[in-house]
């Protein structure tokens, strides 16, 4: 009797992991409309797929669509134009990743239309698969995409397009304000994946379409960016190509640097394998990035077509603040956690930003040596002398050299700044090669 009953267990058990297909619900919005996309969502739960109608079509969204499960939301081919009103919000979850995919987004305002909300404690989202355009008839600075909070996300495989006007791709920021120095007193990993990633994307500004220009030479690239980070940010930024475009970390606000109250300087950069190209004969690039505020490791970059380019363009190091106060500044480039984050007028730890194995065209600069010298070693008495101790912001050396920071609770406890070993992130990320999540609501169909 006793075998009978385990017999009947285990067939149970079989029918149990073979009998049925466990699976996440989809739902399909009935046309492109916001107002489709948010019906929806609505009906979705953690682990669904909410997609657009099959052979995708056109709307303007002129009302908000906000997402606050993890689930897939897929726009199978819709494009949206933004207007007034309009945007799109993911709260990131903390049950399944968030993920967006299959839209194009065009003529962005020049406001955040698409921002993901990010915590510590949520999973990673990935914005992917997506085509952003601008037609340069909104005017002013156009961002497309905002990333807000300290908390792990994904943006790959995107294309970015704009035309005039010194646009701002994306905008990383850990904090919505610049009082707030959160960002500035959490513990960084180098090699990370709990920051924000941006891998696999295409940056192009056409340069030759300014009409400050009347269509003729030279064609300046009027500080388009692929993204800026403020207020404490953390990013890795690897694999993308920018045409035309530049990468900025930005600093503290300009001005005088004894106050230094207003904080918008980037905490932490990896930016690696890249590639810059400079497509426009008789262009007139200044720079390719700008590092402004905080360190981190800027290596094996490429420069194409560097002879398009009519001036000197660089990986140029900065403080924007242009007098009073003395070095270091508390999140001035070169420096890292700082234990009391919310005193504006206590310097972060020492943490150089390291630069190796770029192309020979990129050149590195300081336009504020007052502030930010950058030497062959973290200590260098002929380019860093107007510092006490000959001490360097920035270290530009041939190849990897040893790796100091002060990133971590742990570094200060073993003594400000430690060497470390540094590994890049897991390349591609793994959401990249598993984009679905597993679903957190099923439903057993028996068969």
């Amino acid at each position: 009797m006793a075998r009978t009953i385990k017999r009947v267990l285990f067939g149970l058990l079989l029918s149990a992991l073979f009998g049925t297909e466990v699976h996440a619900n989809t739902y399909t919005a009935t046309s492109c409309a916001a107002s489709a996309f948010q019906t929806a969502i609505n009906s979705a739960t953690d682990g669904d797929t909410v997609i657009g109608p099959s052979g995708g079509g056109s709307a303007t969204w002129s009302t908000a669509v906000t997402v606050t499960k993890g689930i897939t939301l897929n726009g199978n081919g819709c494009a949206v134009t933004w207007a007034p009103g309009g945007g799109l919000t993911v709260t990131a979850d903390t049950v399944a990743h968030s993920f967006l995919t299959g839209f194009t987004f065009e003529e962005a305002p020049s406001a955040c239309p698409v921002t993901f909300r990010v915590t510590s404690s949520t999973l990673k989202y990935r914005l992917y698969n997506n085509t952003f355009t601008d037609d340069g008839n909104s005017g002013g600075s156009v961002t497309f995409v905002c990333n807000n909070g300290l908390g792990p996300g994904l943006i790959d495989h995107n294309t970015f397009s704009v035309l005039p006007g010194a646009d701002e791709n994306i905008h990383n920021s850990s904090t919505s304000s610049p009082s707030v120095y959160t960002g500035w007193a959490v513990d960084v990993v180098p090699g990370s994946g709990n920051m924000l990633i941006i891998e696999n994307n295409t940056f192009t500004y056409d340069s030759k379409d300014s009409p400050a220009n009347s269509g003729g030479p030279p064609y300046y690239f009027w500080g388009t960016q692929a993204i800026e980070n403020f207020y404490g940010a953390e990013v890795t930024f690897r694999y993308n190509t920018l045409n035309n475009v530049s990468f900025d970390a930005h600093g503290s606000s300009p001005g005088t640097c004894s106050g230094h109250g207003t904080e918008n300087s980037t905490r932490w950069y990896e930016v690696y394998d890249n590639i810059w190209n400079v497509t426009t004969p008789q262009s007139n690039q200044s720079n390719y990035a700008d590092w402004r505020g905080g360190s981190g490791l800027i290596y094996n970059n490429t420069l194409q077509n560097a002879s398009n380019n009519e001036v000197t363009g660089y990986l140029q190091f900065q403080e924007d603040c242009s007098s009073g106060g003395t070095w270091p500044l508390q999140s001035q480039v070169g420096r890292g956690l700082n234990p009391t984050a919310g005193n504006p007028g206590t310097p972060g730890n020492y943490s150089p930003a390291y630069i190796w194995g770029n192309s020979s065209t990129m050149g590195v600069n300081s336009n504020n040596t007052t502030y930010v010298l950058v030497g062959t070693t973290p200590t260098d008495a002929t380019n860093c002398s107007g510092h006490p101790g000959n001490v360097c912001d920035a270290v530009l050396t041939t190849s990897e050299p040893s790796l100091e920071r002060c990133q971590s609770a742990a570094d200060v406890s073993a003594g400000c700044p430690v060497t470390y070993t540094y590994t890049p992130f897991t390349y591609p990320d793994p959401l990249d090669t598993n984009p679905v999540a597993p679903p957190s609501n099923v439903t057993a169909v028996p068969h």
